[in-house]
């Protein structure tokens, strides 16, 4: 097997990079970005991710800190809980009276969708029951409506 130079060069150079960074920081598996968006900021009630109030740059800084330390994304989303209260999290919880929260609109969108189909099916009826029969043409009518098809090509 045959080793190129360049191959060598490489190989070198990550090993003396790795060497050089010093250990490996413990990180936790879930992405701290993916916190920043969960978490609200109590100033400006945007979430984290986008917010520059002072506020939300220590919590984005705490949830950094706690994630090099190793914590789960669970265990970082309680603590900032226990710091603020429950109006920290961007989505409500799927329990007790936040529930609601969830559940509402899908009911106000399903009782919109039936409301609105029954609405068109009796406009629909409606109109159907509102137009009147044709009048029937009277013999004059009827041969002078023949002449002006025959005159502009009709059957």
């Amino acid at each position: 097997m045959r080793v190129s130079l360049r191959a060598v060069v490489v190989v070198a150079a990550l090993v003396a990079a790795t060497a050089w960074a010093g250990p490996a920081v413990a990180t936790s598996h879930f992405n701290p970005s993916d916190v920043y968006r969960e978490l609200r900021c109590p100033t400006c009630k945007t979430t984290i991710d986008i917010s520059n109030a002072p506020v939300a740059r220590s919590m984005k800084a705490f949830v950094l800190e706690k994630w090099r330390e190793g914590w789960s994304r669970q265990r970082v989303l309680d603590a900032m809980v226990e710091e603020f209260g429950d109006e920290v999290l961007a989505t409500p919880k799927t329990s007790g009276f936040d529930l609601l929260a969830w559940i509402l609109p899908a009911l106000g969108i399903a009782l919109g969708l039936v409301i609105g189909g029954v609405l068109v099916r009796t406009w629909v009826r409606r109109k159907r029951e509102e137009v009147p029969d044709a009048p029937a043409l009277s013999d004059a009518d009827a041969s002078r409506l023949d002449r002006e098809l025959e005159r502009f090509g009709g059957p």
